[in-house]
């Protein structure tokens, strides 16, 4: 049985038995031609972090419009 075919409970199962990493990246706006200015990432077993948060800051560019604040 596949992933996308389980019913929700057996989803919720399955979340917090398993392993990822869940990336953030924030950026200077929402268009294609935005730049990534933040990368977050944390290490999720069993439904916990285990990991210190991991995050950076990353220069694009170009200057950060003040609208993406």
């Amino acid at each position: 049985m596949s992933l996308y075919s389980r019913p929700v409970e057996a989803l919720k199962s399955f979340w917090h038995e398993a392993t990822f990493v869940a990336i953030d990246l924030e950026t200077t706006g929402k268009d294609a031609t935005d730049e990534v200015i933040e990368v977050g990432a944390h290490d999720i077993r069993d439904g916990h972090i285990y990991s210190t948060p991991y995050w950076t800051f990353v220069k694009p560019a170009a200057a950060i419009p003040p609208s993406s604040s």
